[in-house]
């Protein structure tokens, strides 16, 4: 028999109920997932932030290592610093990162693992003799030891091993903090060249120069911010290999009069301007 027009209308109203039902439910599991991921999102910008912050002051502490006597001290005070930074802050990200995709939430560290990355090439470069901490070495040092633990009744829960679990380095993130290890390089050079120490200037501008040429090589890197950090690196290199060049030119001025070239100012009177220091 054909249905009536009112039975019809009742059906439908009750398959509107049960659509209604499973849609609303499907959507405050999206809702639930979205609000798990966002938080999990603050926490991780909150830790990064933290990193940049603590990244900062090492490199800080990195320069003022030309003007300290005891560098073993000074050094082994910083290489603390880098380990506690692995230790608390990396290793509460990749436990956040665990078992999910790192790229989703790749604008919430990027800051700061491209600022630990800059602080440890650095201490790498002044404490170890010009030498390039390299990706694969960053990558060993943010493969961290999570404690396996195991609830117990009435306590804490209790430590039964360890595990290794790596943090997230993508290769751009570590190329990104390399062109960023540029400028702090130039402002060592100029340090340098300060402190009268020629031949160690020319070294950093000289490791400069190769980092600039290996980087200029990259150029399928699909990063805008890449381009971009890549031109200020030749800039940076541009203002290193000039402040040399006037040092050489001028150098008899300063072994005739060494008081008067005890600054930076004073050393390149001509380029002040041009170093915008």
């Amino acid at each position: 028999k054909r249905e009536m027009g009112p039975r019809r209308k009742v059906r439908e109203k009750q398959n509107d109920g049960k659509e209604d039902t499973v849609v609303m439910a499907a959507f405050r599991k999206f809702a639930a997932e979205l609000d798990t991921k966002h938080d999990k999102h603050e926490r991780i910008v909150k830790i990064s932030r933290d990193i940049t912050i603590e990244s900062k002051r090492l490199i800080f502490s990195l320069h003022s290592l030309l003007r300290n006597d005891d560098i073993t001290e000074a050094s082994g005070k910083i290489k603390e610093g880098l380990r506690k930074i692995i230790l608390t802050h990396f290793t509460n990200i990749t436990l956040e990162l665990e078992n999910e995709d790192p790229y989703q939430y790749l604008r919430a560290f990027s800051p700061g693992l491209q600022e630990f990355i800059e602080a440890i090439t650095l201490y790498s470069f002044i404490v170890k003799s010009g030498t390039l901490f390299t990706w694969e070495d960053v990558k060993e040092e943010l493969n961290v030891h999570v404690d396996i633990r195991r609830d117990k009744p009435n306590g804490p829960p209790e430590i039964i091993g360890t595990r290794r679990l790596q943090g997230p380095v993508p290769l751009t993130e570590y190329l990104l903090g390399l062109e960023d290890l540029t400028g702090e390089l130039m402002r060592l050079a100029i340090g340098q060249l300060g402190a009268g120490k020629f031949k160690a200037a020319l070294k950093t501008t000289t490791f400069v120069k190769y980092v600039y040429t290996g980087l200029l090589l990259l150029s399928h890197v699909q990063s805008r911010e890449f381009g971009k950090k890549l031109s200020i690196v030749r800039q940076s290199l541009d203002k290193m290999e000039y402040a040399c060049y006037v040092m050489h030119v001028r150098g008899s001025e300063v072994q005739a009069h060494p008081s008067q070239f005890s600054s930076t100012s004073m050393l390149l009177p001509l380029s002040q301007d041009f170093l915008n220091i």
